[in-house]
């Protein structure tokens, strides 16, 4: 019983460290000032001209020295987001910006089709320069579900 009680404390840590960030927390509130977030949006099958430019969107280093590509939030905006699109783990587009609230997490829907968006958060200045990779950011995820499912399984023993 002993044995059973740690393995389930470990794992139950296990889950919570995958759902949070990279630094092992979950974004709290921080105190308002206004910052610094990248600013853009790439769609691939965009059909408007506009889109086409920000192409410079998807790379890092291109857009680290744009200064168009970044906003001044708002005092209530706390956070930078980074947010991908993809089908069937095809990327689609991105959306980089400010945000009141955000949450780390991957949403997924659909049947045959599988349509994700994968929501990333900081809370430095313009860091929401992160990978485009919903597929990398999805397997991170997935570590948590599969680490969940053990969980639930052992508690039915």
């Amino acid at each position: 019983m002993r044995l059973y009680t740690t393995i389930s404390l470990l794992i139950t840590n296990l889950i919570l460290n995958a759902i949070s960030n990279e630094s092992g927390t979950i974004y709290p509130v921080k105190e308002s000032k206004k910052h610094y977030c990248f600013y853009c949006a790439y769609i691939r099958h965009a059909k408007k001209e506009e889109n086409i430019r920000n192409q410079l969107c998807l790379s890092a280093k291109k857009m680290k020295n744009r200064v168009n590509m970044r906003r001044q939030c708002t005092v209530d905006e706390n956070f930078c987001m980074s947010q991908v699109t993809s089908l069937n783990g095809i990327f689609l587009g991105i959306n980089r910006d400010c945000a009141v609230q955000c949450i780390p997490r991957c949403d997924s829907h659909g049947y045959g089709l599988e349509y994700t968006i994968c929501t990333r958060c900081c809370s430095e200045e313009l860091c929401n320069y992160l990978s485009t990779s919903a597929h990398e950011y999805a397997e991170r995820n997935s570590f948590s579900f599969w680490f969940a499912l053990l969980f639930l399984f052992l508690n039915q023993i």
